[in-house]
């Protein structure tokens, strides 16, 4: 029996190490913590956003140029002062544009990682999307725009041989297309391919040592038995 109980308490201890997170955390998109980005001179930090149904870390922050630019600024993007207390996040490649459908022509869709964000994590419709950038219906993301963000996608339609069209998703409506990529000035949103793994916090180290506590006593009083 006594046996028994401390392999419970020690399986209970692990599961707990194992699932342990932050409390109130969202289905879909849940603030991890908060970065600051390398070169800003107002040392602003920024949410980190995990969204755990495309394995993707969004940067809160959104970057106004054209396309060009923005595409650099992400891909050369270096954040500092990384606080993400709860998880060890691992990267799996370098931060990014979102992608979107490649279309053909501006459409409906909510089969990309823009869509996917509006349509799906945000619960936003279409014509009825982002209204104001502390509006409720966009948490937990506080700087994203009521605006058309730049995707990394280049648009294939109409116009596209003039090698000036790329791709970009209205937030206003749900709509995505293409758009003017040299004279056009829009907002752009980081993303990051990445997974998490939560850090137990400190009550369950200290039911683990508990744990391993018991089972060291246990053994020491079959072992004085025995003998």
């Amino acid at each position: 029996m006594l046996q028994r109980a401390v392999q419970g308490v020690v399986v209970l201890a692990l599961l707990m190490a194992v699932v342990t997170g932050p409390a109130g955390a969202s289905v879909n998109l849940a603030i991890i913590g908060s970065a600051q980005i390398s070169g800003d001179a107002t040392n602003t930090p920024h949410n980190l956003i995990y969204d755990s149904s495309q394995s993707l870390l969004w940067l809160d922050y959104s970057y106004v140029a054209d396309w060009s630019n923005a595409m650099s600024w992400a891909e050369t993007l270096i954040l500092t002062n990384v606080n993400t207390p709860a998880y060890i996040v691992n990267f799996s490649s370098g931060w990014r544009l979102p992608t979107v459908d490649n279309p053909t022509a501006w459409n409906l869709t909510a089969d990309s990682e823009m869509g996917r964000l509006y349509y799906t994590n945000l619960g936003l419709t279409q014509n009825n999307g982002v209204t104001d950038v502390r509006s409720a219906n966009q948490r937990p993301f506080v700087d994203i725009r009521r605006s058309f963000y730049w995707s990394s996608t280049v648009f294939t339609g109409s116009g596209a041989g003039t090698g000036n069209i790329t791709c970009a998703f209205d937030t206003t409506n749900g709509f995505q297309g293409g758009s003017d990529s040299i004279n056009t000035i829009y907002p752009a949103l980081a993303v990051h391919s990445a997974s998490l793994v939560a850090v137990p916090e400190p009550s369950t180290y200290a039911l683990l040592c508990l744990s391993l506590g018991v089972v060291g006593f246990a053994r020491k009083k079959m072992v004085r038995s025995n003998g």
